[in-house]
């Protein structure tokens, strides 16, 4: 009796804990770039009025790559990316595009976003594509550091 009691607790605190623990192994990778592409625009943010200088992140629509990138301020020049600044997103996880506040949008090829050492950046729209054909939109405010997630596509137009 006291074993079958000892088993319907372990069961019981094995059925609330392991889906927790799945979570936490299994890396969502629609998730896992949301939380990339987050934490890179509000550090990029915060390093452009901490060092006083310009960032430009570069968004490879095409290849699925982001590449953030101190401009100098000596001679307005890219300096070269460092390696802990390049991500490439996973396969099933895709840029449709990035669009601009004036209804311009980069579906293919390379969009940039500016970070100015004031602390604001220029207004964008990411739009992703994740795993199950999610579609997830990046709203990028120029006086925010912040970035808002929707869980669709939307646009400035909507």
């Amino acid at each position: 009796m006291e074993l079958m009691i000892v088993i319907v607790l372990i069961s019981m605190m094995l059925f609330i804990s392991v889906p927790k623990f799945q979570d936490a192994l299994l890396n969502d990778n629609t998730k896992k770039s949301c939380r990339f592409i987050i934490g890179k625009i509000q550090t990029l943010k915060e390093a452009s009025m901490r060092e006083q200088s310009e960032y430009i992140l570069r968004i490879g629509v095409t290849d699925g790559s982001l590449i953030a990138t101190k401009i100098s301020s000596d001679d307005s020049t890219a300096s070269s990316s460092i390696p802990q600044n390049t991500y490439k997103l996973p396969g099933n996880v895709k840029i449709i595009d990035v669009e601009y506040p004036d209804g311009k949008k980069i579906s293919q090829g390379e969009a940039e976003i500016k970070f100015y050492p004031k602390g604001y950046s220029n207004k964008a729209i990411i739009h992703l594509k994740g795993e199950d054909d999610q579609q997830i939109s990046f709203f990028i405010e120029p006086f925010l550091s912040t970035v808002r997630l929707v869980q669709s596509y939307k646009s400035f137009e909507n």
